[in-house]
């Protein structure tokens, strides 16, 4: 009997993989688990489905705005969203990864440790705030969005009643949104056309679902005043976003992921270049006052390896395979931006908001501790004027 209870505090151990899950706890139901036993992810294929909408996004960006729109689209800090987007991903690169990926530790499992993707790799490579104040949307029901709909999109509360119907739930279809976009313009109504542009742009890109068509109404309240859309951690609502898919991704049951995969793709482009077809656009992102995000410095090339062939060569990376410092050759274009708090301030920790304070944190920390695992490494790391600057970036008040 003592033997028995010994064995049941003890933690569970799985051949080729983790020894003790005191930590993995989802382990059990995670992807490597079962690829390690030769099965594979149920359906017509193994790699996931990528809810990627940058070649239907490409249809809607205007050559111009009209002028009152763009400049609420540029008051937004979101206007660099226009033209980020990668025609296609390749699904097969960014399952490998998916594959690496545990949502108890927020990182990939790599063969020479761990690595994260961080707000700083959000602003050089999509240009959009990181910090500010913290958003956390709550859904509608069908009447709500209804309403809601009625009060900020400029339409009537029957055409709006029939559009969430239409979509079962607190709900727009992105067509719809792009043509109320047209008609308010053409009334001239620029404050609601540019209401319906911006969801439809941050849904098409920052916080893309699997639905493919479908606009959730949870972030039409964070345009409700125009002028202040900018006092949102885009930034961070991506990062939260994108660890939210890549959790609900990496458990062996799921079949798609959603988030920004032009992000995660082109990320993976700027660490990792002997991984996937890496095309270059051309584009100088680099060059100071242009502001043109990383993002575009990539375009989409067809990839020709599929994902039981990714997997040996994510196997075999070392350290030397890593470029561990891609943006600084962008560092005059986007400075390196400590996320701080500042002492005559303070910031309201709740429940609701924990998550991206954390990565807030995690930001400056994941920096710091980059430049120490380089140094383990013998990686070039950045000089202790730098080292210094994020340690200050790191300092809790009281």
């Amino acid at each position: 009997m003592l033997g028995s209870s010994k064995m049941a505090h003890e933690p569970c151990r799985y051949v080729y993989g983790p020894i003790d899950t005191s930590l993995l706890t989802r382990y059990h139901e995670h992807v490597a688990r079962h690829v390690w036993f030769g099965e594979e992810r149920h359906g017509p294929r193994i790699e996931l489905k990528i809810a990627s909408l940058g070649g239907k996004l490409a249809e809607w960006v205007p050559t111009q705005h009209p002028r009152y729109v763009e400049g609420w689209m540029t008051a937004s800090g979101l206007s660099p969203l226009e033209r980020t987007s990668l025609n296609k991903v390749d699904p097969n690169l960014i399952s490998t990864f998916v594959e690496r990926w545990h949502p108890e530790t927020s990182s990939f499992h790599m063969p020479f440790g761990e690595m994260t993707i961080t707000l700083d790799d959000v602003a050089c490579l999509l240009h959009i705030p990181i910090r500010s104040d913290f958003y956390t949307p709550s859904s509608f029901t069908e009447e709500e969005a209804t309403t809601l709909a009625a009060e900020l999109l400029g339409v009537s509360l029957q055409c709006a009643a029939r559009e969430t119907r239409k979509q079962r739930g607190g709900y727009f279809s992105q067509h719809w949104l792009f043509d109320n976009y047209i008609r308010q313009c053409e009334v001239e109504n620029y404050d609601c056309a540019a209401r319906s542009y911006l969801l439809l742009l941050v849904d098409c890109t920052i916080c893309t679902d699997k639905s493919f068509t479908r606009v959730d109404a949870k972030y039409l309240p964070m345009f409700r005043v125009l002028s202040t859309c900018s006092r949102f951690a885009w930034g961070a609502i991506a990062l939260v976003e994108l660890y939210d898919t890549l959790n609900d991704a990496s458990i062996f049951t799921t079949k798609g992921l959603a988030g920004y995969a032009t992000f995660l793709q082109c990320w993976i482009h700027e660490y990792f270049p002997t991984l996937g077809r890496r095309a270059e656009s051309g584009i100088d992102c680099d060059i100071p006052g242009a502001s043109l995000p990383r993002a575009r410095r990539w375009r989409y090339r067809q990839g020709n390896v599929k994902l039981p062939a990714y997997r040996p060569v994510l196997d075999a990376l070392t350290p030397d395979d890593v470029i561990w410092r891609p943006f600084q050759d962008h560092r005059a274009a986007l400075p390196f931006d400590l996320v701080m708090r500042h002492q005559q301030q303070t910031l309201d920790f709740d429940l609701s908001n924990l998550k991206q304070c954390v990565l807030v944190l995690l930001y400056a920390l994941s920096n710091l501790e980059h430049v120490c695992f380089h140094r383990r490494l013998n990686v070039p790391c950045e000089d202790d004027h730098d080292i210094g600057q994020v340690a200050r970036g790191c300092e809790l008040h009281e």
